[in-house]
Order: C-alpha cells, then sequence, then structure tokens
C-alpha cells in the first residue's frame, strides 16, 4: 500500500489547509462514524479504521493531521476522514481529493490518475498550490504532457520491416500518443508526447508496443527460421517441471515473488542483521531497491497479504536470489533456491521437516538436521539442512516477533534449500 486518499465535502472546508503532525492527546476531533469526539489514541485503539490502519503511525511521537482554516480537522491521514467534511454523499458537487504517501513520485501518480478519471466522467479538475512552508511550492495535479524519444530503427526492428512514416504518425495519433516531426533518417529519433497518468511508459520499447497493438498482431508477417533445429526443453526446465510437480504433490501452491526487495522485507521485518546484499545504485522506489538474497521473507510477505485467506495455507517458490561474490567476474552469483511454507493453527517444526525429508528422498537425498538457532526463529525450533556433509539450507518455526512485525496471527513452518536440482 503506497498511498492513502481520502476525498472532501470541498464546500465543508474553509481555506487554506493547513497539514501538519500533531502530540495524538491534543487533537480532537469526531471521525468518520465515529459519533463522537476522540483524540488520534482513541481512534487508533478503537475505530475500526483506526485498528486496522494505526500500525501505520504508532510508531510515531506526533501524528499527521490536515486542519482547515477554521482549526477544524479535515484528515488524520493516512488512518480516518472527520465527519465534518469527509461525509460525501449523493448530493455532494464539489470533491476534494487529498492523497498521502511516503514516496512524491507515487503520490503524483495517484493524484494524476484520479483526476483524469473524474475529467473523463464529466468533472472540471482545479489545482491546488501546496507549499512546504520554505518558499518551496507545487501546483498540483501536475497534469502537463510526458515525453519520451523513440528510436525510428526501434519501431523498425521491432515490426520486423520499414513501415512508413505516415503509417507511424497514424499508430501514434491511434494510440493516444502527439508526436514532432518524425525524421527523415533512420537513425534519428521521435519526440513522443503522452498524458502523464500514463504510469506504464518507462521506455521506448512500451510506446513501440501500443504501436504493434494499434497495427495488430495478427497483420505482422512471421518469418520462420530456417535453421534445421528442433525445439525442446533443456535438462534444468525438466529438472525444473518435475520439482514444481513434486511439490505440488504435497498439496502446496506455488508462487512467484519479485526479485527485487528492500531491506525492511529481507531484515527489518525477518528482525536479523544485514548481511550480503547486492543494491540497485538509483533506485525508482525504496520497495525495489535491492535484490533478495534469500526466499523466505518474499514468502513471508505474501502470507501476510493473505491473512484473510482459508487456512491452513501452504505455499511453494523456486526461483533466483543474488548474493555478493568477489569471485565471480561479475562480483555476483545467482543461486536457484525452493523455499516452502506451511502456516495454520497446528503447524511445526515437523510438518515441513516431513516435507523437505519426502521431496530430497525423490532426488536419492537424505538429510541431516542440525540444530542451530537463527535471527529470525524460535530458540530451539530451527535447523541447519545438511545433505552430503554440505549445508544446503535451513528449516524452521518463524518467531512471534517476526509474525507480529508480519501481522499474521497464524504460526509459520518454512523451510529454504539450494542447489536441489542442480
Amino acid at each position: 500500500r503506497e498511498v492513502a486518499i481520502g476525498i472532501f465535502e470541498l464546500d465543508n472546508i474553509t481555506w487554506p489547509l493547513l497539514y501538519t503532525a500533531e502530540e495524538p492527546s491534543k487533537i480532537k476531533f469526531e471521525p468518520l462514524d465515529g459519533n463522537r469526539d476522540m483524540d488520534l489514541n482513541e481512534i487508533i485503539s478503537k475505530h475500526p479504521k483506526g485498528i486496522e490502519f494505526g500500525h501505520l503511525v504508532k510508531k510515531f511521537k506526533r501524528y499527521p493531521i490536515l486542519i482547515d482554516a477554521n482549526e477544524k480537522v479535515v484528515s488524520f491521514p493516512p488512518i480516518i476522514n472527520s465527519e465534518y467534511s469527509g461525509r460525501v454523499t449523493t448530493n455532494t458537487k464539489n470533491l476534494l481529493v487529498e492523497i498521502t504517501g511516503l514516496e512524491m513520485k507515487n503520490v503524483e501518480v495517484a493524484l494524476n490518475i484520479f483526476a483524469m478519471s473524474l475529467s473523463d466522467r464529466g468533472g472540471k479538475i482545479e489545482q491546488v498550490s501546496i507549499s512546504d512552508g520554505n518558499k518551496n511550492s507545487i501546483i498540483t495535479p501536475i497534469l502537463s504532457e510526458k515525453y519520451i524519444e523513440v528510436p525510428k530503427k526501434l519501431i523498425y526492428d521491432v515490426f520486423g520491416e520499414k513501415i512508413s512514416d505516415k503509417d507511424i504518425s497514424n499508430l501514434l495519433h491511434r494510440s493516444r500518443y502527439d508526436h514532432d516531426k518524425i525524421p527523415v533518417t533512420e537513425s534519428g529519433k521521435i519526440s513522443v508526447r503522452y498524458p502523464s497518468y500514463r504510469i506504464d511508459i518507462m521506455h521506448p520499447i512500451d510506446v513501440v508496443e501500443d504501436l504493434i497493438i494499434s497495427y495488430g498482431y495478427s497483420n505482422l508477417i512471421p518469418e520462420y527460421p530456417t535453421l534445421n533445429t528442433i525445439g525442446k526443453l533443456n535438462d534444468h526446465s525438466i529438472r525444473q517441471k518435475k520439482l514444481r510437480t513434486l511439490m505440488a504433490g504435497t498439496g502446496a501452491q506455488e508462487i512467484s515473488t519479485f526479485m527485487l526487495s528492500n531491506k525492511n522485507v529481507l531484515f527489518s521485518n525477518m528482525d536479523c542483521q544485514e548481511d550480503n546484499i547486492v543494491e540497485i545504485l538509483n533506485p525508482v522506489s525504496y520497495n525495489y531497491s535491492v535484490f533478495r538474497n534469500w526466499l523466505i521473507p518474499s514468502v513471508v510477505e505474501f502470507l501476510s497479504k493473505n491473512t484473510k485467506v482459508e487456512y491452513p495455507q501452504k505455499v511453494f517458490e523456486y526461483g533466483k536470489v543474488i548474493k555478493l561474490n568477489k569471485k565471480k567476474d561479475v562480483g555476483t552469483e545467482d543461486i536457484n533456491k525452493l523455499v516452502y511454507a506451511e502456516s495454520s493453527k497446528d503447524v511445526t517444526f515437523t510438518n515441513v521437516k516431513s516435507v523437505l525429508i519426502t521431496i530430497l528422498a525423490n532426488y536419492g537425498k537424505n538429510p541431516k538436521f542440525v540444530s542451530k538457532d537463527y535471527p529470525s526463529f524460535i530458540p530451539g525450533r530451527s535447523a541447519e539442512v545438511i545433505v552430503d556433509n554440505k549445508s544446503i539450507g535451513i528449516i524452521g518455526e518463524l518467531s512471534p516477533k517476526v509474525l507480529t512485525n508480519w501481522k499474521i496471527e497464524m504460526p509459520v513452518a518454512i523451510f529454504e534449500i539450494k542447489n536441489i536440482i542442480d
């Protein structure tokens, strides 16, 4: 959850607004559906929305608050709107949309999409000037067009033929792009303009993809390769397929998570120290700022987002992690790993141990389990997995602190092993 969105009855609000932070005991107002005035501590402990989202602000000494010129509370973002201004009905004519978040880019994108959606439905969008108190101000929403340079040769290469400048122009307009003059030479670049809400455009190939969709995939003439070869799965893919079939046979659901993650997911929430991690130099978002170096956090994050789903839950993933390795020419190495997690009120170390023994037995392996404490696990309820006198992974029950960090209410037992099919 990247942003919080608040919608208000604009006619009830007196401008200007002040976005500030206050001690929770000093501010009282009636939250939406609250029936009485409550201070901020009461709201996060007693109001349904406060109970659901209060963890987002609890760790701070002061809480964010939005106040109008009459010193009436408009909102307690990202928790709840006030009854005085947040009660929107079918009779509401004018809306105020307020969006808060941790990263300005995400806030801007969400506001642009929201604004344009209302505009498409006949609404008139008014901009608001926001000042940070240091003579710096911005006007939002920022609806000006964005630009991207698309190499003409890229269009030719992807289409597989040299389409005319007239066709390129028509396809751009059909895809809701504008453009400057198309260069005559093949090596030139086309300056393409697109709406600010098109957050999916990150590279010229995204524009070319839209052109092909407008052109019609069925209109592309395929060229068959002249190589006299027969395609088939390579040996590693065949072994992967067998492993996935075996894991599915245990009753587990396969998931696939991103290789990019962040330190909060990999270390803070897992109650362990940062170790052997490859970071992105200039990440677009903190959420995807490092490469994962173990799989367990990704699966635990998945479980945390499915706490409302029926239990027991059994999931697995076979995927890559990336670690620093000075012996490699690129300074890093990719390692294939398997992770399996089981969550229910009765799950124990023994449950996942039996699954691991069964899987390894299919590969003629007899694992040994050496008791060893790890930071993320309950002391005395975790072990190192040994096969052929080599350490291949870890197994255990996640500690209550880790479960609390992830807001998982059921016990979780889990194992992670490497190089099982390599």
